[in-house]
């Protein structure tokens, strides 16, 4: 893999929301409007609020999926590094930002630990070597490096929303969006989350942003 596209993802990723709004199609109001964010390279941020406030809604803005796959019509700029999920080709999205969805089961794919582990950078064209280096790391990150070769279903549930954490930092997505309740996972599995985020992230959470309900 050239060494000037392992600089950048290593680098993270620049996200800018400006007068950022979103309007689901067949609704009345925008689920958020006006949201101005700056989120500079490597700092981690957490956005919160309550249900229906709009986080899901922002982290498929920031990964392009809406609007292009939702509908609905959005409003101010979005960026990742200057360019716009909304229209850039996957391919590029892919390397700067990843999502994990609340139920890890909903991303499984392959069925084995391991080739789970390697499903992103093998699809991103990674060279072989490199590959196995994330899968080694990222299953260590998360305390299933000695599972690798199991069936995913044999895993526990807590253990599996660590391994959905692994896959993005195998992806080394250079940012991370992470859609999930914090106190679903048993008790392991929710010692097992902050190992991965850490890993991929290189750090803890050091800024929060709210979202509130219109």
């Amino acid at each position: 893999m050239p060494p000037q596209r392992r600089d950048k993802r290593m680098s993270g990723t620049t996200i800018t929301c400006r007068k950022l709004g979103f309007l689901y199609d067949g609704e009345e109001q925008p689920v958020i409007q006006n949201i101005n964010l700056e989120i500079a390279r490597n700092q981690r941020v957490a956005i919160i609020g309550a249900s229906g406030s709009g986080k899901s809604t922002l982290c498929q803005l920031l990964c392009g999926l809406l609007p292009r796959s939702g509908g609905g019509t959005r409003e101010g700029e979005v960026l990742l590094d200057g360019i716009d999920p909304a229209a850039a080709p996957i391919a590029s999205i892919a390397e700067a930002v990843g999502v994990l969805f609340q139920d890890p089961d909903a991303q499984l794919v392959q069925g084995i630990v391991e080739d789970e582990a390697a499903f992103g950078p093998e699809n991103m064209r990674v060279s072989p070597a490199e590959i196995e280096e994330r899968v080694a790391q990222s299953l260590a990150a998360v305390g299933l490096l000695d599972r690798r070769l199991d069936p995913v279903r044999r895993l526990s549930g807590g253990q599996r929303a660590a391994h959905g954490h692994c896959r993005g930092a195998g992806a080394a997505a250079a940012a991370l969006r992470l859609r999930r309740r914090l106190r679903e996972p048993g008790r392991r599995g929710a010692g097992e989350l902050p190992a991965a985020v850490l890993h991929a992230a290189d750090g803890g959470p050091d800024a929060h942003y709210r979202v509130r309900p219109l």
